[in-house]
């Protein structure tokens, strides 16, 4: 019986996920390398490049106000 309700909690478990990998890694394993691929390429685009433009912008903007007080302090 322990058997039994180990398959049966497995397959209840796993059970979906196998059929998603049987119907569609096992038949086609490069489309997925290449969907995880484009899926990286947009989690870089979507949110790694926006912070790093508003980074830039930051930077640009307190090296402006820095070097414009300097001016001012300084003439």
């Amino acid at each position: 019986m322990t058997q039994l309700e180990f398959w049966g909690c497995a397959f209840i478990s796993f059970g979906l996920p196998l059929a998603m990998f049987i119907f569609t890694v096992a038949k086609d394993p490069l489309r997925i390398i290449v969907f995880v691929a484009r899926c990286v390429w947009h989690g870089f685009v979507l949110y790694s490049f926006p912070l790093f433009i508003i980074f830039v912008a930051r930077c640009v903007l307190l090296c402006t106000v820095h070097l414009s007080i300097v001016y001012y302090l300084c003439c």
